[in-house]
């Protein structure tokens, strides 16, 4: 990640469909809390992750945010020209595992 300038203006830090990178992810984050991190983590996702990559950020993660895009397949069908909606595996168990705030951890 490098040295990164967090203003007060910073409510969290947000990964956007981080699929490809959550290996990364999982190895900078540890030091960025240690040099000081207190901001929430976010995992904006599309949904379609692996359940490994979602395995992996559990306990990292602070939020995850699926992209929900339709919970009626005729609505799927009409507006996105979509025989089936795909469902997500879901996102792990809420457990923290590096502690960031009190309470946590």
């Amino acid at each position: 990640m490098g040295e990164v300038n967090i203003s007060s203006a910073c409510h969290n830090i947000n990964f956007v469909t981080p699929e490809h990178v959550v290996p990364q992810i999982i190895e900078a984050l540890p030091l960025a809390i240690e040099g000081g991190l207190e901001l929430p983590i976010v995992h904006n996702t599309s949904a379609y992750d692996s359940m490994e990559s979602l395995e992996l950020t559990d306990g990292i993660v602070d939020i995850y945010m699926p992209d929900f895009k339709y919970w009626d397949p005729e609505m799927a069908r009409k507006y996105s020209k979509v025989a089936a909606i795909r469902k997500s595996p879901g996102a792990p168990s809420r457990r923290c595992t590096i502690s960031r705030r009190p309470g946590c951890g």
